[in-house]
């Protein structure tokens, strides 16, 4: 009786956690209109945002990249490179550790993503001799993975 109990509390959680992300993914979706796209951005309310689905990414990963993706595109727009770096390298963890390998085209499109996203930080005048060097290598390296 006690195995059933926690089942029905897990199962429970689970479908909690799923309906949340569902409404930040909706929030996310409505911040990244065309709009209202920039000022979601420079407020911080996409990285809140993507902070939120962090923790429920467990419960769904498909949805999570979603959320991922769609706030790296966001960032990347906006030439925040650091945080769209970040958010595909997220995105990237959590496709590389997906058992399943119909997920295959979907690390490939994540580690691309990241690599010309890591090109774009090194090439920006704004970054220091550091940043570019670490940038580059690491391009490299995602730019190989993902073929």
């Amino acid at each position: 009786a006690r195995c059933a109990s926690e089942l029905a509390e897990a199962d429970e959680e689970a479908e909690m956690g799923e309906q949340a992300l569902t409404r930040i993914a909706a929030r996310l979706q409505k911040a990244l209109s065309p709009e209202d796209e920039e000022a979601s951005v420079q407020s911080g309310l996409v990285g809140r945002l993507l902070a939120q689905s962090r923790a429920l990414a467990p419960s769904q990963p498909a949805l999570a990249a979603q959320i991922g993706t769609d706030a790296a595109v966001a960032f990347t727009r906006a030439r925040r490179w650091s945080e769209a770096a970040l958010a595909y390298h997220e995105v990237l963890v959590r496709a590389r550790a997906a058992p399943w390998a119909s997920v295959a085209p979907h690390r490939a499109y994540a580690a691309s993503s990241l690599a010309d996203v890591l090109l774009r930080m090194a090439a920006d005048p704004a970054s220091d001799d550091d940043e570019r060097r670490v940038a580059l290598g690491r391009a490299t390296k995602e730019a190989a993975y993902a073929v």
